[in-house]
């Protein structure tokens, strides 16, 4: 689903063309239903809650290594200044390491977080991947978000 039809029209008119069909899916989730935490999927794993490089950040280790992280910001509203985005909330960065992945880990980092966006009274939880994300996207797709939108992105002068 393009949401700006309008705006690659005026591209198009400006004499721009889309270079590929690389586009950002804008995702939006629910968090109640979102995975809720259980036990860890990998015995030996730890969690941490820390300020992150932008917003909350849960890191889990496994041993001396970090196994994945997520972080997420739990305010849009800017201090309150964008009143309509009261209650969403918005995912940063998802990772797992490479060799841990398809382990549950993701889950029970989005379990986690899921947990804190409630504390936070965050109802809503958007999440942004590529088109070229396609595991990201399965997993998104399977954890409860749904996808709100496209944007295209790699625009050149003709």
């Amino acid at each position: 689903m393009d949401c700006w039809p309008h705006v690659n029209a005026a591209y198009e008119r400006a004499g721009f063309a889309r270079c590929d069909d690389h586009a950002e899916i804008v995702l939006l989730a629910d968090v109640d239903d979102l995975p809720r935490c259980s036990e860890a999927p990998i015995q030996g794993l730890t969690l941490k809650r820390l300020v992150g490089d932008h917003a909350t950040r849960f890191v889990t280790t496994l041993g001396d290594r970090v196994a994945g992280m997520i972080e997420l910001q739990t305010d849009l509203t800017i201090g309150g200044t964008l009143s309509r985005l009261a209650g969403w909330g918005d995912i940063w960065e998802l990772h797992v390491a490479e060799d841990l992945r398809r382990r549950g880990i993701a889950t029970w980092l989005v379990g986690h977080a899921a947990d804190w966006l409630a504390l936070a009274r965050v109802q809503r939880l958007l999440h942004f991947c590529v088109t070229d994300e396609e595991s990201e996207l399965a997993f998104a797709l399977s954890a409860g978000w749904r996808e709100l939108a496209r944007v295209h992105r790699g625009w050149i002068r003709s």
